[in-house]
């Protein structure tokens, strides 16, 4: 688990590795209940962003560069076990 605080105030939580594309990043992630996709954005070749809330959280992953994503929480204060959570859900995609 990383644990960066970044200029906006959010927390950099997670790298996922590379090797998963967008389409199943984001069919995994819709596989959690409570969990709501709030905007994705993507130039269709190398970065993308997708926002989604999630049990009165908001949060981020983003892929800067092909290959690999950050998971960013909006709330620095975001409860570790909620970002545990999400960490695991997405370590099991990596291990598919």
């Amino acid at each position: 688990m990383l644990n960066e605080l970044m200029k906006d105030g959010s927390l950099l939580f997670a790298e996922i590795s590379e090797g998963i594309t967008w389409e199943q990043l984001k069919y995994h992630i819709e596989g959690l209940e409570q969990l709501y996709i709030m905007d994705f954005l993507t130039d269709g070749v190398t970065e993308a962003w997708l926002d989604f809330y999630y049990y009165g959280q908001i949060f981020s992953i983003h892929s800067p560069m092909m290959g690999g994503y950050l998971l960013y929480a909006k709330d620095h204060n975001c409860p570790a076990f909620m970002l545990m959570e999400l960490i695991v859900h997405f370590r099991k995609l990596e291990g598919a």
